[in-house]
């Protein structure tokens, strides 16, 4: 059974959950943009319109999957993940707005996602 960073034991099967909101305004970098934030997630090239340029993530190796889920009728402009993070980011005008919420999850290392 594998160890954790604490010492204790880690049960067989478990996959690492974690939830963050992505926030417009961080007390410690300034202000934050959603184009960047799924850029980085994604491993992407992708364009920003509130800061007129590139936010160049593409170079990432450790993007294995990645995959953005939409409801069911949601318009064509959502499935283009560029358009929706910028309509994400000049939609939402306070400061202190909450952008996204960013989901993360990783099975154990012992799992291989090719089988």
């Amino acid at each position: 059974m594998p160890y954790g960073r604490n010492g204790r034991r880690m049960q067989d099967g478990n996959i690492h959950c974690h939830v963050t909101n992505l926030s417009r305004k961080s007390p410690f970098r300034g202000e934050r943009f959603a184009v960047a934030m799924a850029a980085y997630v994604a491993g992407e090239r992708l364009w920003s319109e509130g800061k007129q340029e590139h936010i160049v993530y593409h170079m990432r190796e450790d993007v294995v999957f990645k995959r953005t889920l939409f409801p069911a009728g949601a318009p064509a402009w959502a499935r283009d993940r560029n358009s929706l993070w910028n309509r994400v980011d000049t939609t939402a005008r306070r400061r202190d707005a909450r952008l996204a919420k960013c989901p993360a999850s990783a099975p154990m290392r012992q799992y291989r996602l090719n089988g």
